[in-house]
């Protein structure tokens, strides 16, 4: 376990394309559907827009993995790090037990960002744990969190696959 988590740290420090986005005037969020997804939901409101993927054999109510990207209206109101750590402590209600990593915390392409892995061990046995990755970005127009949600234990490969797509998801402004 110690192993996987140094590999997802030390990939998040690599630099890739990623090749999706979403667009407000002069801010894009690069992001990839992953190969083997579909988009799930789609809703957008006044002040936040979610985008959930599933693999396309999956359905929203049995879902493994689940990747959400979220975008928020008047970024001023958010921190990247107290964001993650405010959905810590809600996911702790669910949960029980909740286990915090933390990733990084820093500046990607001049905006501020953290990203830290969420473990939930639910009280309830009957449900299944779940471990999220999790990267919030301030932008100057919106606040982005990208997720990635796994209900079950992935391969060494498939979590270093993740922390990919974690690192490459980013807000270039034009």
């Amino acid at each position: 376990m110690k192993y996987s988590l140094f590999s997802l740290i030390t990939l998040f420090f690599c630099t890739s394309i990623a090749t999706t986005n979403i667009a407000i005037a002069s801010e894009r969020l690069n992001f990839k559907i992953p190969e083997g997804y579909k988009i799930a939901n789609r809703r957008k409101g006044k002040t936040l827009s979610i985008l959930e993927m599933i693999k396309t054999d999956e359905n929203l109510k049995n879902w493994t993995r689940m990747v959400t990207i979220q975008t928020f209206q008047n970024p001023e109101r958010f921190v990247p790090e107290k964001f993650i750590n405010t959905m810590s402590k809600l996911s702790k209600r669910k949960c029980g037990n909740i286990h915090v990593i933390p990733v990084k915390n820093g500046q990607q392409n001049g905006f501020e960002f953290s990203q830290k892995i969420l473990l939930c061990q639910f009280k309830d046995k009957t449900k299944k744990s779940v471990t999220t990755n999790i990267k919030a970005i301030k932008g100057n127009q919106l606040f982005h969190v990208a997720q990635v949600a796994n209900r079950v234990v992935i391969s060494d490969a498939e979590s270093k696959f993740w922390a990919l797509y974690l690192r490459d998801t980013v807000v270039s402004s034009e």
